[in-house]
């Protein structure tokens, strides 16, 4: 999995790096995520909060900012064309698998190994 060294080397894919941050509750802070991670368009955030408002999800795709929220709170409080654009904690995690696989082996990292309890 692409760490610090990839993400600083220039020549490295920057479509196979991905951020994840995280936020107990997002109010407004979300939008720190947006000035981290320069090198990486779409950015994840993995929150615990529901609901959320349409309008804040809507300005967070407009953002690239991907909400990470557990499947379980996807029907808490938030409208089917959110729940539509959400995404689980296995989708993200299904994400990384599928770039991990598009490496280039010579791309160095280690893969990460992870499985959902």
């Amino acid at each position: 999995m692409p760490g610090k060294k990839e993400y600083h080397d220039l020549s490295f894919p920057s479509h196979l790096l991905t951020m994840l941050g995280s936020k107990t509750s997002l109010k407004d802070r979300w939008r720190q995520v947006i000035n981290e991670a320069n090198r990486i368009d779409l950015k994840h955030l993995l929150t615990l909060q529901a609901p959320i408002s349409e309008d804040q999800t809507d300005e967070m795709q407009q953002e690239k900012v991907q909400l990470v929220i557990p499947r379980q709170y996807h029907a808490d409080g938030f409208s089917e064309r959110q729940q539509a654009w959400l995404m689980g904690v296995s989708d993200f995690l299904d994400e990384v698998r599928k770039r991990q696989a598009s490496m280039p082996a010579d791309t160095g990292g280690d893969q990460l190994e992870f499985t959902l309890q």
